[in-house]
């Protein structure tokens, strides 16, 4: 049995979020097409881990 692979964005409320937060996932979107790094995204919305950013790119 293998583990299940970790779940970064969820579709909650007519949107994509991510996972255990209310950030959504085009508000990173975003700031990731203007440039902005995953560090500062964490800085920005400190709810969010820099795994939680990473993860979220790439889904």
């Amino acid at each position: 049995m293998g583990l299940m692979p970790k779940e970064y964005v969820n579709y909650r409320e007519g949107a994509y979020r991510i996972a255990d937060t209310r950030v959504s996932l085009d508000s990173l979107i975003c700031l990731f097409r203007e440039g902005m790094s995953a560090e500062s995204m964490v800085e920005s919305y400190p709810a969010l881990t820099l795994e939680q950013v990473h993860g979220a790119l790439a889904f």
